[in-house]
């Protein structure tokens, strides 16, 4: 073929963009400005002299680009965006879509007929290759270079996109793919496609359902556009559902979050095939999600499911690491090799995120929408759930720093377990909320130690953060699962069942609620003194059931009997392996609130000052001094006024 072409053998500019772009339905680009700028620093960017050049051609090597991210999130009308905005600045531009080899000939033929390549009549896909690869090779018109534009959308075969890469070609082109892996493989620029902010999903919104006009529909639509995460694909679904159940912007908001699951799995066609568009489906959201049992492998698989009941906005590498302490489905990964493999497997397909960070463990990231649209489809395609939160359990158990409600615990002397249970927490929300969307016989199936186990940790930790209803809210569902086992199953988690007892005893007590304290303390001592029956050894959680009867006790005015429980617990704790006189603190605070109440100030200030005594001794803290324990020095003057600042550590 000539070096140079002229003008009657092409037709130029040849802008073959086969897409239905959303210009076609008067809605404005709705994203972010910047990644089209970014993408032209790396095509319009003046060649430079150090820049490569193709060896056979003289000509600079490609200049590409990678739009990567999530399915759903946008990639594809960036590209369109891009396309339809710089027709003028490239003469030539050729959309392609990319997803198998009959849809790259389809397209090459298409656009070689368009721009007017000469060949023999009837030519073959191998004819028309070679002519667009040469054009592309050597893009010149009586001696003037054209600028050219290739877009291939959805590059996920990587080994099919390579067959028709313009390998010689001198212009620019444009990927978009799931996978960000493939940057090094074309040289490509990556850039990654993130949701949208929530002002401009929320414009997005509007413009494709036309509801501009209803009352408070910007603050509708931002609160719908962050509900689905910001996501573009979203936004189109959700337009498809107000539209088929002729529900305005309030009306969505409303139900959104009961109907997540159903919406998740709901098979629309997209707002632009209502339109006379041919949108594919929101494939990833509906009926086909991520084509699971093609693109992943048993161990990706069951790790995806781990990760959906696993809050997605921060997941810390080191939770999802196997150690003897867990309890892992069959194919989770046991080593860090295949752990290893399992992650970039999901990372490849950008089911996942990484995030990497020195000195600490690497962080993965979900998106919300995403891990619930998984999980909705898993759980439609019948695959057993219940495995996944056991495991899930199995492993935030297994970094957490656990007391099952140890009886002595001063807050600022447990700055770290307290970071690290804060961190855990997220997780235990959401499996308990996941938990309640489980089938019946996967919540019974899912009723494991570990899991049982993790609710009482939680349940504590959010007491002694000062959440009461939270605690109270944890415990219960530990103790509706444990209600849940056969009789012999609850006898060998009985202990657990004391702790949980304990929890909801010290929640209703800091509710204010002291008679039902009481019971629930009482149910705690029973559970212990069982234990105790069984095993024949005494125990400090013992103890405890004791001192804290006591203390439920003297709130409800109960005072007969409370000393006596405040010696048993004494005797008990006195008798125990590695005794130290700091385990007698609530004993003695519980005493000292008793003479109290009988105006025995003298005896009273007596326990207060042993108990400061101590403790200075034994954390050589300056209780006089710091500001927050000076509440347990008590003068008689004061002693009465003080007893709400004890009960209330």
């Amino acid at each position: 073929m000539d070096e140079s072409y002229s003008n009657a053998q092409l037709t130029l500019p040849c802008h073959f963009l086969n897409f239905d772009h959303p210009r076609n339905n008067n809605i404005d680009f709705c994203g972010d400005q910047g990644i089209l700028e970014e993408i032209d620093q790396t095509f319009l960017a003046e060649r430079t002299t150090s820049e490569r050049t193709s060896a056979s051609t003289g000509h600079p090597e490609l200049r590409v680009v990678l739009l990567h991210g999530l399915e759903g999130v946008g990639k594809s009308r960036i590209a369109a965006e891009y396309a339809s905005s710089r027709k003028e600045t490239f003469q030539t531009i050729v959309w392609l879509d990319a997803q198998s080899k009959v849809k790259l000939e389809t397209g090459f033929n298409r656009f070689a007929e368009r721009l007017g390549l000469s060949m023999a009549a009837h030519p073959s896909s191998t004819e028309v290759l070679n002519a667009v690869q040469n054009f592309l090779a050597n893009p010149f018109v009586n001696g003037s270079c054209v600028k050219w534009l290739m877009i291939m959308d959805s590059a996920e075969e990587t080994d099919i996109v390579w067959d028709f890469w313009p390998h010689l070609g001198s212009g620019c082109v444009l990927l978009t793919s799931k996978q960000p892996k493939i940057s090094g493989l074309f040289a490509a620029t990556s850039l990654e496609v993130k949701p949208l902010r929530k002002n401009e999903a929320a414009h997005m919104l509007l413009k494709m359902s036309r509801k501009e006009g209803e009352d408070n529909a910007e603050r509708h639509a931002g609160q719908i556009a962050s509900f689905w995460d910001g996501i573009p694909a979203c936004m189109e679904l959700v337009t498809g559902l107000m539209d088929a159940d002729n529900l305005s912007l309030a009306d969505f908001h409303s139900v959104q979050k009961e109907r997540r699951g159903k919406y998740l799995l709901t098979e629309l066609p997209s707002v632009f095939q209502r339109q006379g568009g041919s949108l594919r489906f929101l494939s990833w959201l509906t009926v086909d999600a991520l084509r699971v049992r093609d693109e992943i492998c048993p161990g990706q698989l069951d790790m995806l499911v781990v990760l959906c009941f696993l809050d997605g906005s921060s997941i810390s590498e080191d939770i999802l690491k196997f150690n003897s302490l867990v309890t892992v489905t069959n194919n989770f990964p046991r080593n860090d090799s295949d752990y290893l493999d399992c992650r970039t497997g999901l990372w490849k397909i950008s089911a996942i995120k990484i995030v990497e960070h020195n000195g600490r463990p690497n962080e993965l990231k979900i998106l919300p929408t995403y891990q619930d649209a998984v999980w909705f489809r898993l759980k439609a395609l019948g695959i057993a759930l219940w495995t996944g939160l056991t495991t899930a359990a199995s492993l935030v158990l297994s970094k957490w720093p656990c007391v099952i409600t140890v009886e002595v615990s001063f807050s600022q002397l447990y700055t770290s377990r307290r970071e690290r249970c804060q961190h855990l927490a997220v997780h235990v929300s959401r499996m308990m909320n996941l938990y309640d969307h489980l089938e019946k016989e996967d919540q019974k199936m899912s009723a494991t130690r570990e899991w049982i186990q993790l609710l009482t940790e939680a349940a504590w930790f959010q007491y002694e953060q000062g959440n009461a209803s939270q605690s109270h809210r944890y415990a219960d569902y530990g103790i509706k699962i444990y209600y849940s086992l056969v009789q012999s199953k609850q006898q060998e988690m009985l202990d657990l069942y004391a702790a949980l007892q304990n929890t909801k005893g010290v929640a209703f007590d800091a509710m204010d609620r002291p008679l039902e304290a009481i019971k629930h303390i009482n149910e705690f001592l029973h559970a212990q003194e069982s234990l105790c029956k069984w095993s024949g050894k005494q125990t400090a959680k013992l103890a405890a059931a004791y001192s804290e009867l006591a203390k439920a006790r003297l709130e409800c005015g109960q005072t007969d009997g409370v000393l006596e429980l405040i010696e048993q617990s004494k005797r008990i704790r006195k008798n125990l392996h590695g005794f130290n006189e700091l385990d007698f603190f609530n004993p003695l605070l519980y005493e000292g609130l008793y003479h109290i109440i009988y105006n025995n100030l003298d005896k009273a200030e007596q326990c207060f000052r042993q108990i400061l005594q101590v403790r200075e001794k034994a954390f050589e803290i300056d209780d006089v001094k710091s500001p927050s324990p000076k509440r347990y020095v008590f003068s008689q003057q004061e002693a009465l006024g003080k007893i709400s600042n004890v009960l209330n550590l």
